[in-house]
């Protein structure tokens, strides 16, 4: 027995070792492979792998190279021979200036916690005539970019043959509920600045990013026998909320484009949306002009289709895809008015996100309760691919044997052009005599607990004493009331403006795109708590009519109205960025105060 539990544990100890050896961090030099024509661009890349921190990078000193720009941090994801490894690249360009082989020192950084160096390197630079002497063609990583000017050309129409934007849809018509994939790319040979003045709305739709801003995705792609740079700027899927002919509006950069009139070219290409500040250093150079130009994409129609009537089923609620259903007790056998959880989960694929909770038959004796939901998918896959569980709290009183039918889903197959309904099997539920939380019930459950004489009379002693206390102070009471006093009206308390925010705020802080929920329900808690406008009387039309009854200046009721609106187009649309957000949560707290204010002098 000894010796299995020691092999046992060498086992374990090499597997924790080989775990560890995969997981070690690299950091390594990389260079092009073939020389480097002298006098055209470049690029030499840092590069860690499989490492969580990367801190106090130091480039070396970069000699017989002119740098073009760099360092230009990315980070993202690969998938190796040894599976997913996580990146860390450190591009400079650079331009070599004469005919040689030349070193190239490693870089130094503290990586997890230790400082290491990368591997040093040699670069080959030779020259055009040689290059195409060799019959070996330049490797696009290294393509000449057209950053010079010739004395014949115009820059405003070279900048539009070598910059511009384009949106592409998968398609121009879909039904409701059926993912409609929009793409935003930037196509570049130019050296740029190009900063998003305006997001793409998509008013109508249910917006998830495939492909964000911050995921910094490039390729190559060949436009008329040219070599492009190729940034994805965004990309989503859509789900139309209804039928109808929906706009996908435009998006729009502001470009600054760096020419040098001499014989230096440079490709280097950086995207913002206000948030990095002006980093790129153009136009301070004696040769360099610099040149500005919006770009713009056109909008685009989408014809949104209703969902065919025929085979429709009352119990649909708008899911389309492929899906399946599964169900389950939390607990089967319960005490009277212990809380008891029916599960349901939806897996598939299609618009997860908009799927309504499932209708449950439930016996008359088991009181139910609104369900919570849950979704969890993988928004870079079209359509989502992921579950939605639903938990429908409920408590029985009567003592006995329940089932609850099996739970039907209906969805539209939007392959098979179909309604398909599915199934749970039947749920079966126990309710025993015992009281979920009674006085004697854990006795009742351990015969070696029984309650004894003694502890009974105490119980009986301590419930008489609480009945003529309550007959002592009903007669108090009563004797007071009959006496006339002079009452004072109560202050009326209110929730406090920074709790009601709280929850807006720290989404805020942690970049949660629930952010423009929360913040639109804390403004319909306040104008509850301040102006007693609940339930179904929470709309525009009654707030405006509230406030002005209150006397408020038209300018305070134009600003809410304006805030929901911004509110609910950012929560429909996924147009947002953290501008948006913290500008959106201070002109509703400062909203708030000036109603405040309002109601005071009121």
């Amino acid at each position: 027995m000894h010796r299995s539990i020691k092999t046992i544990s060498g086992i374990v100890t090499a597997i924790i070792m080989a775990t560890n050896l995969y997981a070690q961090s690299t950091f390594e030099t990389v260079v092009p492979r073939e020389p480097v024509i002298s006098g055209e661009s470049f690029r030499i890349q840092y590069v860690v792998k499989n490492a969580t921190k990367v801190e106090q990078f130091k480039a070396p000193t970069i000699k017989n190279f002119r740098i073009v720009s760099g360092p230009d941090i990315y980070k993202g994801s690969v998938v190796g021979k040894n599976g997913l490894e996580y990146m860390t690249n450190i591009i400079f360009t650079l331009v070599a200036l004469e005919e040689g082989r030349y070193l190239v020192g490693g870089a130094t950084a503290r990586i997890d916690g230790g400082l290491k160096k990368s591997n040093d390197a040699f670069i080959n630079v030779t020259t055009k005539e040689a290059k195409s002497l060799s019959g070996k063609n330049v490797e696009i990583d290294s393509f000449p970019s057209d950053f010079n000017v010739g004395t014949d050309e115009n820059v405003m129409e070279k900048i539009r043959r070598n910059l511009f934007l384009r949106v592409s849809v998968n398609k121009k018509t879909s039904f409701v509920g059926e993912p409609v994939v929009a793409e935003f790319k930037l196509y570049s040979r130019l050296e740029s600045r190009s900063e998003i003045i305006k997001n793409p709305g998509f008013y109508g739709f249910g917006v998830h990013d495939i492909i964000g801003l911050g995921d910094k995705v490039s390729t190559t792609e060949m436009i008329d026998g040219k070599p492009f740079d190729v940034h994805t700027v965004r990309k989503v899927q859509l789900y139309a909320l209804q039928p109808g002919n929906f706009t996908i509006d435009a998006m729009e950069l502001d470009n600054r484009v760096a020419f040098n009139m001499q014989n230096l070219e440079k490709n280097n290409q950086e995207i913002v949306e206000n948030m990095y500040g002006d980093q790129l250093n153009m136009g301070k150079d004696d040769f360099i002009e610099t040149f500005e130009m919006a770009l713009r994409t056109p909008p685009v129609e989408i014809k949104i289709k209703p969902l065919p009537t025929e085979g429709v089923t009352p119990n649909f609620n708008g899911a389309v895809g492929k899906f399946n259903i599964t169900g389950k007790i939390d607990k089967d056998n319960l005490q009277k008015n212990q809380e008891g959880k029916l599960v349901i989960t939806i897996r598939g694929a299609g618009n997860i996100s908009q799927i309504g909770a499932p209708q449950v038959k439930w016996p008359v004796e088991l009181e139910n309760f609104e369900p919570a939901a849950q979704e969890n998918f993988d928004r870079h896959q079209v359509p989502l691919v992921g579950t939605k569980t639903f938990e429908f709290p409920f408590v029985g009183n009567k003592p006995g044997d329940y089932i609850i039918p099996p739970v039907e889903f209906t969805f539209y197959n939007i392959n098979r052009g179909r309604y398909e309904t599915i199934q749970t099997l039947p749920f079966s539920i126990k309710i025993t005599n015992e009281r979920f939380g009674g006085a004697f019930s854990e006795a009742n459950k351990n015969p070696g607990n029984k309650t004894s004489p003694g502890t009974l009379q105490n119980w009986l002693l301590v419930i008489s004493g609480l009945v003529l206390l309550s007959l002592l102070v009903f007669f108090l009471f009563k004797r007071k009331k009959s006496i006339p006093a002079v009452r004072e009206p109560a202050a009326e308390t209110h929730l406090s403006i920074a709790d009601i925010l709280k929850p807006a705020k720290e989404t805020m802080e942690r970049n949660d795109p629930v952010f423009y929920n929360k913040l639109k329900d804390a403004t319909w808690i306040y104008l509850s708590d301040r102006l007693g406008i609940t339930g179904s009387n929470q709309n525009k039309e009654i707030l405006k009519s509230t406030m002005e009854e209150k006397g408020a200046d038209p300018v305070l009721i134009n600003d809410i109205l304006e805030l929901l609106k911004q509110c609910e187009l950012h929560i429909y649309t996924g147009a947002a960025s953290t501008n948006d957000e913290t500008f959106l949560f201070s002109q509703v707290e400062t909203f708030m105060y000036k109603c405040d204010r309002l109601l005071d002098q009121a």
